[in-house]
């Protein structure tokens, strides 16, 4: 159980269902769902994520692996996923 409420795409404010629609094609993780009770918290996140995800492109770690790190990176306790 997410020791943060998570914001369903069904419940989003127009600010986050735009996010959730667009840049995450409608199908957004626990990780953005618990940062959409902060908008501009998940679209910094949503760049910082996208720009470590370039730079490890073509390495072995998996997609679990790679959402810890970039989590850990960014200071965000891995808990809430």
């Amino acid at each position: 159980m997410a020791r943060i409420a998570l914001i369903e795409p069904e419940h989003a404010n127009p600010e986050v269902k735009q996010i959730y629609d667009g840049t995450l094609r409608g199908k957004p993780g626990n990780a953005q769902k618990a940062l959409a009770h902060r908008p501009e918290m998940l679209k910094n996140f949503l760049s910082f994520y996208a720009s470590v995800g370039r730079r490890w492109t073509g390495s072995s770690m998996n997609s679990s692996t790679f959402a810890y790190r970039s989590l850990m990176a960014a200071g965000i306790a891995p808990s809430i996923m």
